[in-house]
């Protein structure tokens, strides 16, 4: 039987919409579609200069549950910003725009909700291959099984992303997207609302279709230095106030952002290499790491190794 709410939405879905006339009725379809009702659509138009405007118009026309923002543009961080100060529902669940939700998806509303509810996905590369990552049933209601899921899962697809999840409005409270940060501010965002959980629902439902593009990740960022490092930081002190371990999200941390501001690392390697919250991940690694791994990490801290071998590159 569906809940039923007392005048407000039961779930508020938030989208942010970005240039995406191609995909984005298909993401709206797949909501409207859904068997249960209760819920209100924001659509937050981030200053779209191609049809995405106008398709959201031509929804919110038809359908009183939708509600559109149109904003100039500032990023996913600020869209999803802009639709938690307007949302109503208990619960708010986030949908990209160039994805979309499975058929009876929001079904799972009709039972009983935990802090968090976690659910199975597909992943799919367009006219390609699909990939379901589905999850055991499970209630997670103490602190210990809470610890351990998150050491064993926060350096996988399924805490990274605020996707494929349900959220309690009242716990997400003041929280919100740092729009400083280009890339991981989902990962943020989930690691600290994390800490307001007591208990999380893990459910093979299958209910998110998540597109996978074919390009590279680290040629689609070119970070400085210093935004890596603040990123880091952030990362850092939310991982730090979870109170768990997993060198994997450590060893993720250190070497996918040190990627990612490589450009400008070739040219100034001190200042990540010597910078306190890098050396601070290193120490915590690199006991953990083969005698290979330091060595190389040593090398690349000397700029005129870097030098070197950015000679030998261009000849």
């Amino acid at each position: 039987m569906q809940m039923k709410s007392q005048g407000m939405p039961v779930v508020s879905i938030i989208v942010p919409v970005y240039n995406v006339g191609s995909y984005l009725r298909e993401c709206i379809e797949s909501i409207l579609r859904q068997s249960f009702t209760d819920f209100e659509l924001l659509l937050i138009d981030d200053g779209s200069t191609d049809c995405s405007g106008s398709i959201c118009d031509e929804y919110a026309e038809k359908d009183c549950r939708i509600k559109v923002f149109h904003k100039a543009n500032g990023g996913v961080s600020s869209a999803r910003n802009w639709g938690l100060e307007n949302a109503n529902g208990e619960y708010v669940i986030f949908v990209d725009s160039d994805d979309y939700l499975l058929d009876g998806a929001l079904d799972i509303l009709d039972e009983n909700a935990s802090d968090l509810t976690i659910c199975s996905f597909e992943t799919f590369v367009e006219e390609g291959e699909r990939c379901v990552h589905m999850q055991d049933n499970r209630i997670l209601s103490d602190e210990a099984s809470l610890r351990d899921f998150y050491s064993l899962n926060l350096n996988t697809i399924l805490l990274r992303n605020p996707w494929s999840k349900i959220f309690r409005r009242n716990l997400i409270g003041a929280l919100r997207f740092d729009k400083k940060i280009r890339v991981g501010e989902d990962t943020v965002f989930v690691m600290k609302y994390l800490l307001n959980v007591k208990s999380c629902r893990v459910s093979d439902k299958l209910f998110y279709a998540y597109r996978v593009y074919n390009i590279s990740f680290f040629s689609k960022y070119n970070l400085g230095i210093s935004e890596s490092i603040y990123i880091l930081s952030q990362l850092l002190e939310a991982y730090d106030k979870l109170n768990v371990y997993s060198l994997d999200f450590e060893k993720w941390m250190l070497l996918d952002y040190r990627l990612m501001c490589r450009k400008e690392l070739d040219k100034h390697p001190r200042q990540w290499y010597k910078n306190p919250i890098v050396k601070s991940i290193y120490n915590r690694i690199k006991r953990r790491m083969g005698w290979k791994f330091r060595i190389r990490y040593a090398l690349l801290s000397m700029p005129l190794f870097i030098r070197m071998s950015n000679f030998i590159k261009d000849k």
